[in-house]
């Protein structure tokens, strides 16, 4: 499956801690509301799955099985290990974009699926 994450909402490089597949909080400065997605928040909206159903889940099996009912046979195509080293290189602080792009790209190649990183 290829599928596309935006650069502009790709929430990244926050440590585990702070990750989410998708996150809405008001911007402190602005006050407008921030709505950020990691990578694999990204793969989950290609998969089917709406932000509603996402929302503040720290990592894929946070979401429950009744949220994934109409999501795509992508969906559960990530091995445990290769979730892990996914979640590890986009939550990595102290990896450049650059790296962690060219890194998330072969990683989410080995099964099989396409990340595409745009504006």
């Amino acid at each position: 499956m290829k599928f596309e994450v935006k650069r502009s909402e790709w929430y990244r490089g926050l440590w585990e801690n702070n990750s989410a597949l998708f996150v809405k909080r008001q911007d402190r400065t602005s006050g407008q509301m921030d709505r950020k997605r990691c990578c694999l928040g990204f793969f989950a909206n290609a998969c089917g799955l709406s932000d509603r159903q996402i929302v503040n889940c720290h990592e894929l099996s946070d979401v429950s099985e009744v949220s994934t009912k109409g999501a795509t046979d992508d969906w559960n195509s990530l091995p445990i290990g290769l979730l892990g080293d996914i979640m590890e290189t986009n939550d990595n602080g102290n990896t450049s974009d650059e790296q962690r792009e060219k890194k998330l790209t072969k990683l989410f190649k080995k099964a099989g699926h396409e990340i595409v990183f745009v504006d």
